[in-house]
């Protein structure tokens, strides 16, 4: 009992502290690229020979004098550490000037290692797109390790070889059959959209997240809590909306933040001297979708898309679809877009832009998936645009899992009034959206329950814009963050 408690406060730990990595300003960081070698720096056994807490109030100081004469062993993509074991593992590469954050938490950086280097390679260990680890390769007398909110020091004892994970596999099988594989959780993204006010101006639109989870061997109450909070590969992220009033110019933008990290007010340069007006489409773990609206009279209709990268929301324009998908991906777009373009009346035409914006696009739901969706835009920007199905399925950089385990025709049969659907990985968990509520159902095989295990009222308009799962250790984790910031918003 007392070990799986020890495992709960590490994993605590690990987005409150871990995410200050992933998190770090761009002026910290010179380059990020994977190892291009074939031998990995860092593999090998490292013994731990020192410690320090970045954060005393959680993790006690009894439980952690055991760290001490611990052995990691790293591999090409085996990682054991503190019993835990990664058997998928690949690694990015960080150079690292002395300004990186190993914690904002702390207020850690790498010049308080008082180290004799302008720069540090830092190798990040992720395992099926969760940070695991950060390895600060100093020499192998004396390297760091930041693991779960705690700053190991350690020395190179030994090497690897394909013998040393043999018996890691046996007791990562073990550690799986003893760990509820039902565990499961959802963040839904939700967006309900903006209204007609008396004094014909359009009132703001509202995001709320809701968590939806099963552990324990039951269903929990689906929780709710004002804005944004969605996970990366770096840990769990807040999405703010917010506006910038300049000679009396309503400019609308989006910060993104580590839910660790205090948000700080910076200063955002819009060059543009119009109004600016944006909704949310579509969150994931690196892009958000928008539809923009930029001028003096807005109606609430949207007539430009942008996709924007998470960690750079205020580029002037959205990606072009080549910075998301191989380059071939451009004769797949234009001829979608012709073929839209060619059954144009001569009067729409005349009407609207010819030429093919590959930046012009968003991601919605159709049919329990998410798809992209272009758009071609008027000339005059309030007047009507035209929306259209791109051919183009959403990759691992937009959508890392979107499976629907039963048919949408099974379900529009068995569930009347059927929106929109999403089953969680293991394929035990139904997520449906009907006219006003969402309601959460139990599969077993291929049967759904015959009523809901929970549901819960959906806002006039609300539709969904973010749909991220997480299983076993990480549905704790999750819980925990979500609560946290339902403290902060709600």
């Amino acid at each position: 009992m007392r070990s799986k408690i020890m495992i709960f406060i590490f994993m605590i730990i690990t987005l409150f502290s871990l995410t200050g990595c992933g998190g770090s300003d761009t002026n910290e960081i010179i380059e990020i690229k994977s190892p291009t070698n074939n031998h990995l720096a860092i593999e090998g056994k490292w013994e731990i020979t020192d410690y320090k807490v970045l954060d005393k109030s959680i993790y006690p100081e009894k439980d952690l004098k055991n760290l001490k004469g611990k052995v990691i062993d790293i591999g090409e993509k085996n990682i054991n550490i503190d019993g835990k074991v990664y058997n998928k593992v690949s690694y990015k590469l960080k150079v690292a000037k002395s300004d990186y954050y190993i914690s904002y938490q702390s207020d850690f950086k790498i010049k308080d290692l008082n180290l004799d280097k302008d720069e540090v390679n830092v190798i990040v260990a992720s395992d099926k797109d969760n940070a695991v680890l950060d390895f600060f390769n100093i020499s192998d007398s004396k390297s760091y390790v930041y693991y779960q909110g705690v700053f190991l020091t350690i020395k190179k004892v030994g090497n690897v070889d394909e013998n040393t994970f043999i018996q890691s596999k046996y007791i990562e099988t073990k550690d799986k059959n003893a760990i509820k594989s039902e565990d499961k959780g959802v963040y839904i993204g939700l967006k309900q959209p903006r209204r007609l006010q008396e004094d014909g101006t359009y009132s703001d639109e509202k995001y709320r997240t809701l968590w939806i989870s099963y552990k324990d061997n039951k269903y929990q109450d689906i929780e709710s809590a004002n804005g944004i909070i969605f996970p990366r590969m770096s840990g769990i992220w807040t999405l703010k909306k917010k506006v910038k009033t300049d000679k009396g110019k309503h400019q609308e933008y989006f910060v993104a933040n580590t839910i660790d990290r205090k948000t700080k007010e910076e200063t955002v340069n819009i060059k543009s001297d119009s109004n600016i007006y944006r909704n949310i489409n579509f969150i994931g773990n690196n892009y958000i979708a928008t539809e923009v609206y930029e001028g003096d009279k807005f109606k609430n209709n949207f007539p430009q898309y942008q996709v924007l990268p998470v960690d750079n929301l205020y580029v002037e324009k959205g990606l072009v679809i080549q910075d998301i998908y191989p380059k071939d991906v451009n004769s797949i777009y234009k001829s979608d877009y012709e073929r839209v373009y060619s059954n144009f009346t001569n009067t729409q035409k005349q009407n609207h832009k010819r030429y093919i914006d590959y930046s012009n696009f968003t991601l919605k739901r159709e049919t329990g998936k998410w798809i992209l969706q272009g758009k071609i835009s008027p000339l005059n920007k309030n007047n009507r645009s035209y929306d259209y199905t791109l051919s183009i399925k959403p990759n691992d950089n937009l959508v890392k899992y979107d499976a629907l385990m039963i048919p949408w025709r099974t379900l529009r049969n068995e569930i009347p009034f059927i929106k929109d659907a999403y089953t969680s990985p293991d394929g035990k968990m139904l997520v449906v959206i009907v006219e006003d509520e969402l309601l959460v159902y139990q599969i077993n095989g291929t049967n759904i329950s015959e009523k809901p295990m929970e549901r819960i009222k959906l806002k006039d308009g609300e539709q969904v814009i973010m749909a991220e799962w997480c299983e076993r250790d990480y549905v704790e984790l999750w819980d925990v963050f979500f609560k946290e910031f339902q403290k902060e918003v709600n």
